[in-house]
């Protein structure tokens, strides 16, 4: 088992704004966020494509392990 979803995001991908927005917001703003993790909220990164996906295509996210 594996998670896998058709038409993948590519590293390019910058469709996860609205991620990108709540995850900072979330932590207190783009700066805090790059005081904790190193680097602020980027489209193109694992967890934002995670969460779009999540919100996006749950039957599939709900089948991974």
């Amino acid at each position: 088992e594996c998670f896998a979803v058709q038409d993948s995001p590519v590293w390019m991908d910058s469709s996860t704004a609205d991620q990108c927005q709540f995850l900072e917001a979330a932590v207190g703003g783009a700066q805090r966020l790059a005081d904790i993790t190193g680097s602020r909220a980027y489209e193109r990164f694992t967890g934002n494509q995670i969460a779009k996906i999540c919100r996006s295509k749950l039957n599939e996210f709900n089948e991974t392990e």
